[in-house]
């Protein structure tokens, strides 16, 4: 367990590369996400690797189809469904929905039920 926390700092620092650019230029350049997919995949193919290649790519496939649904909707940016992807190939399938279904309980939380705003005319 302990080493799979270290296999995990290299996606943290690039995560916090990405939140500060999506914070100063509201967008996540491709470069970024290219790497953290890229990266991800590699790492599947270390001795000591938090999932194995098949895992990676079908993390990356999970975090890229539902993603990519909810902004056909309106509901994510495409810097967004290109993040959830790259973070799937790190993580794998199973992982990658939890982080999508932590994803929909912040957003539920985070703005009020349209049927509770209260209009002023």
């Amino acid at each position: 367990m302990p080493g799979q926390v270290w296999m995990q700092v290299p996606l943290i620092v690039l995560l916090l590369i990405a939140a500060a650019v999506d914070l100063r230029a509201r967008r996540i350049p491709n470069w970024l996400t290219g790497t953290i997919l890229l990266t991800g995949i590699a790492q599947s193919f270390l001795p000591f690797h938090l999932v194995s290649p098949i895992q990676a790519i079908e993390g990356a496939l999970v975090g890229l189809a539902l993603p990519l649904a909810l902004h056909v909707l309106g509901g994510l940016a495409a810097g967004d469904v290109k993040l959830l992807c790259s973070i799937g190939a790190w993580d794998g399938p199973r992982s990658i929905l939890l982080v999508l279904a932590a994803r929909a309980s912040a957003s539920r939380w985070r703005s009020p039920a349209p049927a509770l705003q209260v209009s002023r005319a």
